[in-house]
């Protein structure tokens, strides 16, 4: 699988179009399918891969990098991924209400020990 593959691949995952990447990566519409032919710079393949959340590793290589994750803790990551590419604020809103959450727990844990 080629680098422009595997990036098709990931916004596939993400719900995104190529040409989306582009514009969010402030490349001119195609500059990733040229990559078929050429070699993107790594300035480039950076920002891609950031804005994927995989790492260049993976984009060059195909080899991903492996973690321990709970299927739980996986779940939340994925759901962190899809909020992410939706929209940035949304990310900001889902950690705001996680805190919210964890405050009125430690909330009602306290008074519990009373």
């Amino acid at each position: 699988m080629s680098i422009v593959e595997r990036i098709k691949k990931e916004c596939a995952i993400k719900n995104i179009t190529i040409t989306f990447l582009e514009r969010e990566n402030k490349l001119s519409i195609g500059a990733i399918s040229k990559w078929n032919n050429s070699s993107p710079t790594a300035e480039n393949l950076y920002r891609i891969a950031k804005y994927l959340d995989v790492s260049m590793e993976y984009l060059i290589t195909g080899k991903e990098e492996r973690t321990s994750f709970s299927a739980d803790e996986q779940e939340w990551i994925t759901l962190y991924k899809e909020l992410a590419a939706r929209d940035s604020n949304l990310v900001k809103e889902g950690k705001n209400c996680i805190d919210g959450l964890l405050k009125v727990y430690q909330i009602g844990k306290e008074s519990n020990k009373q």
